[in-house]
């Protein structure tokens, strides 16, 4: 156990830092979180997308940032001293500053969101539309929204998928996002990542649901040719797809966790 010396603030924060190599300290900001008092906690990241395009590290990533939220909104690290001690134990690719006293100007949450916006800069896609990445990142956290344990970048057996969500006692739902509102011209990457989707819910039977953005007016013909190719086979596949506008409407019918996923994407597709 590392034991710190105590510390009194009124109010604190500590920023979240990623290292994919620690070797090389090149550690980037992702994260913070801000603690006014025992009742005032606030805890955000920056989108997965803009810290890595890698899906299994957006997965690594994920598990780990989503276990320490859950333990934030289970009132620990309200004070500066476990926040210490926790910074000082941390030398993997997820590290943490030491707390620093915040200054509270106006509201707790104004001045909690003036320093994540100073404090992460969240790199910017090229170009102009919704990224894979970004599409990604809404449908986790519309499902994370109405209660669903959601797994990004997770894996059924030997197969990866782009989310996981877990339904007790049940068998769980492999989730495929595909966006086409870009002005990429090549699009043999999401034609092979389709292809892998469909031969891997083959072998592990899961549960089955894809998400497509469609495209929009600055999508490429080259765009628009290979989102009526893999939906034709996303169809022939019997998988069920879900158009981005109608996240909303399926992520309603998940209200409680009550219903599986397919039964709420039938319905908001219907």
């Amino acid at each position: 156990m590392v034991l710190s010396s105590v510390v009194e603030m009124d109010a604190f924060y500590t920023v979240l830092r990623y290292s994919p190599d620690p070797a090389r300290d090149e550690a980037r900001n992702i994260g913070i979180l801000v603690v006014g008092d025992s009742r005032h906690a606030w805890f955000k990241t920056a989108p997965l997308s803009r810290v890595t395009p890698k899906l299994h590290e957006q997965g690594l990533l994920d598990a780990i940032l989503a276990r320490f939220e859950s333990r934030v909104n289970e009132g620990e690290f309200r004070n500066p001293n476990q926040v210490s001690d926790l910074a000082a134990i941390l030398r993997g690719p997820i590290q943490l500053t030491s707390p620093a006293p915040m200054a509270v100007a106006g509201s707790f949450q104004t001045s909690a969101d003036a320093l994540f916006h100073s404090l992460v800069a969240i790199r910017q896609r090229r170009g102009p539309g919704l990224g894979k990445g970004e599409l990604l990142d809404r449908v986790v956290d519309v499902f994370r929204s109405k209660g669903a344990a959601v797994a990004r970048g997770s894996y059924i057996g030997d197969f990866i998928f782009d989310a996981v969500v877990q339904d007790p006692g049940s068998v769980p739902t492999a989730v495929g996002v595909a966006s086409f509102d870009t002005e990429a011209e090549d699009w043999a990457g999401t034609e092979r990542q389709v292809g892998h989707y469909l031969f891997a819910v083959t072998r592990v039977q899961p549960r089955q649901a894809f998400v497509v953005q469609a495209p929009t007016s600055i999508s490429t013909d080259a765009a628009r040719l290979t989102h009526g190719r893999v939906t034709k086979w996303l169809h022939e596949a019997g998988v069920p797809t879900i158009p981005c506008a109608d996240i909303p409407a399926f992520a309603a019918r998940l209200a409680g966790g009550q219903l599986w996923l397919a039964d709420a994407l039938a319905g908001a597709a219907s």
